[in-house]
C-alpha cells in the first residue's frame, strides 16, 4: 500500500489560497477546558449560542485558572466573525484563520501580548496509508487564555492527535495544570512536530521497502546494470509518490526553523513560563 498527500496542494511552492465557504454544511464544535492545580471542568456546545449562554456567565481571562477554548470547523466564517468580534481578533488574523492553504506562520500582535500561530497537522490515516494534513490556528492571549481553530472533522479519516495533552489535563499526569496556559500551547505545539516524526518514519519504512524490491530485482539479473532494467508499474508508482512526499514534507516544514527562532524571542516579551516541554 502506498503512501501519499491526500492534498496534492503541497507539491507546489504557489499556494493556492482560498477562502472557506459558508456554503459547508459539516456541523461546528466548540470545547472549552478551563483548569487549574486543583481543578478541572470541560464544557462541549454545538452552537454558537450555547457558547454564548456559558460565555456570559464565565470569564475566559484570568490570573488564577486557565481556559482552552477549542472549534472545529473554521468553515463557518459569519461564527468566526461574531468570535472575532468577541475576542478582538486582529483583521488579518481572521483571514489568516479562515483561508486554506496558507503556510505554516507565526506572528506576535498587540504589541507582544498575543502570539498567532498557524501550523499543520499531519497523520496517516489507518486504513489507506495516505498522509493527511490540517490546518489549525492558536491564539495565545493574555491572562492564561488560548484559542484553537481545527478544520471541521471528517469522521471517515480524520483523528485527533490533541486527544493525548486533553488526557493528560484531564489526569491531571505530570506537570501541566501546575503551570500557565503557556505551557499547554507549548505541549500543543510539541504533540503537533513529534507527530511529523511519526510520518516521516512511516515514510522511511517505504523507502526501506522498495529499497527491498529494487536489490531483489539486482540479485535476480546476477546483479547486472540496475539501469538497463525495466521495472513493474508499481514500483514506478511507489518511487514516484515517495518522491512527492518528501517534496511536500519539505515545504511543508520551510517556515518551522524561522517560527521555532521568533517563539524563542517572544519567551521575554510575553512573559511565558519559560519551561520546557519534555
Amino acid at each position: 500500500m502506498h503512501m501519499r498527500f491526500h492534498n496534492h496542494r503541497l507539491a507546489s511552492d504557489e499556494y493556492d489560497l482560498q477562502l472557506i465557504s459558508n456554503g459547508d454544511n459539516r456541523p461546528i464544535f466548540f470545547n472549552i477546558i478551563q483548569y487549574d492545580e486543583s481543578h478541572y471542568t470541560e464544557h462541549n456546545f454545538n452552537s454558537l449560542s450555547e457558547l454564548n449562554v456559558f460565555l456570559t456567565t464565565t470569564s475566559c481571562s484570568s490570573k488564577d485558572y486557565c481556559t482552552w477554548m477549542n472549534i472545529e470547523g473554521i468553515h463557518r466564517t459569519d461564527i468566526l466573525d461574531e468570535l472575532s468580534n468577541r475576542f478582538n481578533f486582529h483583521a488579518l488574523t481572521k483571514e489568516d484563520i479562515y483561508t486554506i492553504n496558507e503556510r505554516m506562520k507565526l506572528d506576535l500582535l498587540d504589541n507582544g501580548s498575543c502570539i498567532y500561530l498557524l501550523m499543520k497537522m499531519i497523520y496517516v490515516h489507518s486504513d489507506t496509508e495516505h498522509i493527511h494534513q490540517e490546518q489549525i490556528s492558536f491564539i495565545l492571549k493574555e491572562n492564561n487564555f488560548l484559542i484553537t481553530f481545527q478544520e471541521a472533522k471528517d469522521k471517515s479519516n480524520s483523528m485527533d492527535i490533541f486527544q493525548i495533552v486533553k488526557n493528560r489535563l484531564k489526569n491531571n499526569r505530570g506537570r501541566i495544570r501546575s503551570l500557565k496556559i503557556d505551557y499547554l500551547f507549548y505541549c500543543l505545539i510539541d504533540v503537533l512536530i513529534e507527530n511529523y516524526m511519526f510520518v516521516l518514519d512511516r515514510i522511511s519504512i517505504k523507502i526501506d521497502m522498495i529499497d527491498k524490491v529494487l536489490m531483489n530485482k539486482l540479485k535476480q539479473n546476477n546483479n547486472s546494470d540496475i539501469s538497463s532494467h525495466h521495472f513493474d508499474s508499481e514500483t514506478l508508482r511507489l518511487i514516484y509518490h515517495i518522491k512527492h512526499d518528501m517534496l511536500s514534507f519539505r515545504i511543508l516544514c520551510q517556515p518551522l526553523r524561522e517560527i521555532i527562532i521568533k517563539l524563542q524571542k517572544a519567551q521575554d516579551r510575553i512573559s511565558l513560563t519559560n519551561q520546557t516541554v519534555q
